[in-house]
């Protein structure tokens, strides 16, 4: 691995987290139930697809870093980084690729909410656990106006609910400490 430049290391590393990210989705995928045998194109056909496409995207930014078609080789820029200043130009672009000027906590911190994310959804079903995710964002990405923050959350998350639940007819869970949608119905806010 020493041969590999740094950004051939990093475009390693997301292609290996992304074929990761890719069989988690497969498994997932492989846990839905099919229903009838005879159907072709089942409830699982399009998770299915996603899956793959992750794993055959991360095959092919694995297959670019290895062989060096990302950043180009390590021993193809030396000599031009020691004989030109547009050699310097490159190396210092190359050093600069990655995570070695990024802001980590931001990083971490929308890792962490997408973790929160799921917690959520379970707890407090799909519309409140967006709402709140949308707002954790925002602060995250350095936004701390109330009335902002508020609004976003709140006409995000009842655009993914007429998006997902009103367009596309997708089925929304009742949390299992919230339903959102008996409360609604029981204020006759809701059919």
């Amino acid at each position: 691995m020493a041969f590999f430049s740094y950004r051939s290391k990093i475009d390693l590393g997301v292609a290996a987290g992304t074929i990761a990210v890719g069989l988690f989705f497969l498994w997932q995928a492989s846990e839905i139930s099919i229903g009838m045998a005879d159907d072709v194109v089942g409830p699982s056909a399009v998770p299915y697809f996603l899956a793959i496409a992750i794993i055959g995207l991360g095959l092919i930014i694995g297959a670019f870093a290895f062989f060096g078609a990302a950043g180009g080789s390590e021993a193809s820029a030396e000599p031009a980084a020691s004989t030109s200043v547009a050699g310097d130009a490159a190396k210092a672009e190359t050093d600069a690729f990655g995570f070695r000027d990024s802001d980590l906590g931001r990083v971490f911190g929308v890792i962490a909410i997408g973790l929160v994310y799921i917690a959520l959804f379970y707890a407090f079903g799909y519309v409140i656990a967006t709402g709140l995710t949308l707002a954790m964002m925002m602060v995250v990405f350095g936004n701390r106006n109330l009335l902002v923050i508020l609004g976003t959350a709140v006409v995000g998350a009842l655009a993914y609910q007429y998006i997902f639940m009103g367009l596309m007819g997708l089925h929304d869970p009742p949390g299992l400490l919230f339903n959102l949608d008996a409360a609604l119905k029981s204020l006759g806010l809701s059919t």
